[in-house]
């Protein structure tokens, strides 16, 4: 009987979130180089404790949306992060090891301020609503 390949990284679970000794700071915040592998897609990302940011998580991910099959590694991410308590400021998705860039996003600006409670949900004083039109 012939001798199988060995399975993909993350063929049959869920990719690692690997912390590395890489650091640097954005924005101000300490940040630490976290990489995910699957199915010959790196993800590199730079993120700090969310707790830093935030005093409560804001990474939410609807749970209800589950496709058929294994998650892609875009899909993954998010949640591992949040397991951690950790908020990404920069992170790149490349297709293989130094190959093309798939995703990438960079916080480019955090503004420090106090929100007023009664502000947060409240509807903008620019806001005017258009009706769709009746047949």
């Amino acid at each position: 009987m012939p001798m199988m390949p060995p399975p993909m990284p993350g063929m049959f679970g869920a990719a690692e979130l690997k912390k590395t000794e890489k650091t640097k700071k954005i924005q101000g915040f300490d940040c630490t180089l976290y990489t995910m592998s699957d199915r010959g897609e790196n993800f590199e990302i730079w993120a700090t404790n969310d707790a830093a940011l935030f005093p409560f998580r804001l990474l939410q991910r609807d749970y209800n949306v589950r496709r058929f099959g294994p998650q892609m590694i875009e899909e993954q991410w998010v949640e591992l992060l949040q397991r951690k308590s950790l908020f990404p400021l920069e992170a790149t998705l490349r297709s293989e090891p130094g190959g093309q860039e798939r995703l990438s996003f960079k916080v480019s600006h955090i503004d420090r301020k106090k929100i007023d409670p009664g502000d947060l949900f409240s509807v903008p004083k620019d806001l005017y609503e258009i009706l769709p039109p009746q047949f």
